[in-house]
């Protein structure tokens, strides 16, 4: 059974709370130049001001930028979604007659295009739908330390993987390189990182299709070879 969904409309002229509505409403609290609405869809995530709703609607004046939510005004406050973070605001996603296509939920989807905050401007009711990335936690193991370093960041698809900086604990040793495994039978190490070239979709790719989880963390392993210091 489907469940209704909870959609809020806001003048953001006056950061004034209406009824439950979509766009396309007629409410005579709406000004008439006013007259572009756009729909901010929550993708799954939730706006906590606003409770359970999965969407908020906003009337602006054409040809005005609009506002970011979490950015340039308190009353759109930021979008959450646990073990994500947000990746951007994008235009619905829409077919070949210029339909919204929805996933199987009645939902739109993100398209490719994302939408310029800074310097667009509205001139036509848009639909526009938050893109999730998952949370990723990047655990550099040293296998000859007492000390497991650990070193998080959130990584965005297109983002390069950082080299951490990462200090050796082992004396009279120094960091060779970072590798995606270890084979302790043979205490040999494989698939070396090449940082600053490796992005976020191929870090997925490197842990398959089922990567550890810890709470709302994805988990990679990267393991740092140690070797000694050679002498000059």
């Amino acid at each position: 059974m489907n469940k209704m969904k909870k959609i809020l409309t806001v003048i953001l002229a006056f950061f004034t709370l209406l009824l439950f509505g979509a766009c396309g409403t007629t409410d005579s609290q709406v000004p008439a130049d006013y007259s572009v609405c756009v729909t901010y869809h929550f993708n799954g995530g939730k706006m906590e001001k606003y409770d359970d709703a999965t969407q908020l609607t906003v009337f602006y004046k054409p040809q005005s930028l609009i506002a970011e939510p979490g950015v340039t005004t308190k009353e759109l406050e930021e979008v959450k979604r646990s073990g994500c973070f947000a990746a951007g605001w994008y235009y619905a996603k829409t077919d070949e007659t210029g339909a919204i296509v929805l996933d199987n939920e009645g939902n739109p989807i993100p398209g490719d295009v994302a939408f310029d905050f800074k310097n667009e401007v509205v001139t036509k009711d848009i639909t526009l739908v938050i893109k999730w990335s998952e949370k990723i936690k990047v655990i550099f193991k040293n296998l000859y330390s007492t000390q497991t370093k650990e070193y998080t960041k959130d990584y965005e698809s297109g983002d390069a993987f950082k080299r951490p900086g990462l200090e050796t604990s082992a004396k009279g040793g120094k960091v060779e390189n970072y590798y995606w495994s270890y084979d302790a039978a043979t205490d040999t190490y494989s698939d070396m990182i090449v940082f600053g070239s490796l992005t976020y979709d191929d870090l997925k790719a490197q842990v398959g299709e089922n990567p550890e989880k810890d709470g709302e963390y994805t988990i990679l392993y990267v393991y740092v070879k140690i070797v000694p210091e050679t002498e000059e």
